[in-house]
């Protein structure tokens, strides 16, 4: 995992065989319930980008750098609570292609953007769309992927694994990633017994509208889609243990999947007739 180093250094690393990724986190400062932190999406894509290049390097199939994360992103639906910042989607996007292209001039084999925000999905598929396609109609020797990976896309796997439906927003599963990384500094026992008797006092079965763009007080309770205290047994440090490698394995099968078959079939492009 590379975090720190100067130009000269990426250079020569550059020059070695492998994937060179350059990981992209993206989350959000939002509200996330009455317990949870503002910048909860920023640490889970944070801390998965940290993941995901250790294990790059351990398998041994290159090198991956943490680039910065883009941390102030459109979130329209949450913008009425304290605290959540919320851009405009056009800036976001405009933004969004500006630093995508920026990474693009520097020679490494793909972008891996790592994503903890729901809301912003559309957009990176659409940028990540947009770049991949134009390496294409330009007949690059060598096209190089943006690949989109989500924090939430273990959620269809969750309820087999764990016995309990994900929830959308600052739901369990946000709650014991987040554990897992701020511990008992930040979740000391009165916040714990406070977020356990909200999950305790009301009920969170709520179905998850089709029609977007219902503000986040009217679908949610005071700011929650989804039971947010975990259901399981064993200690929280031991179930946060437990969500984390999930997760992890996860997406990073999801990763090396995804760019071997992108490399083995359409890295190379053909020469141009004529």
């Amino acid at each position: 995992m590379r975090t720190h180093y100067s130009y000269r250094q990426l250079k020569e690393w550059l020059k070695d065989p492998g994937w060179h990724l350059a990981l992209l986190p993206v989350g959000c400062y939002e509200q996330h319930g009455p317990e949870l932190p503002l910048d909860t999406d920023i640490l889970e894509s944070t801390e998965l980008a940290r993941r995901l290049a250790r294990r790059v390097a351990e398998k041994g199939l290159g090198r991956a750098y943490c680039l910065p994360g883009l941390n102030y992103t459109p979130t329209e639906p949450n913008k009425d609570f304290e605290g959540t910042v919320s851009i405009a989607s056009d800036s976001f996007r405009a933004y969004l292609e500006a630093v995508l292209r920026g990474i693009l001039r520097t020679q490494y084999t793909g972008i891996v953007i790592v994503n903890g925000h729901g809301s912003v999905d559309s957009l990176l598929k659409e940028a990540s769309f947009k770049l991949v396609l134009e390496q294409f109609e330009a007949g690059l020797d060598t096209v190089r992927p943006i690949l989109c990976l989500n924090t939430y896309d273990v959620w269809s796997q969750v309820e087999g694994r764990f016995g309990q439906p994900p929830g959308r927003h600052a739901d369990w599963a946000e709650f014991l990633m987040t554990f897992q990384l701020l511990g008992e500094d930040y979740y000391d026992g009165e916040r714990c017994r406070r977020l356990h008797e909200f999950s305790q006092r009301h009920d969170f079965a709520l179905r998850f509208p089709k029609v977007l763009g219902i503000p986040a007080q009217l679908r949610s309770v005071d700011g929650v889609q989804g039971e947010p205290w975990p259901r399981g047994s064993q200690p929280l440090a031991e179930q946060a243990q437990d969500y984390w490698t999930f997760v992890e394995e996860v997406c990073f099968d999801s990763l090396k999947q995804e760019l071997t078959y992108f490399q083995d079939q359409f890295a190379a492009q053909p020469p141009k007739a004529g």
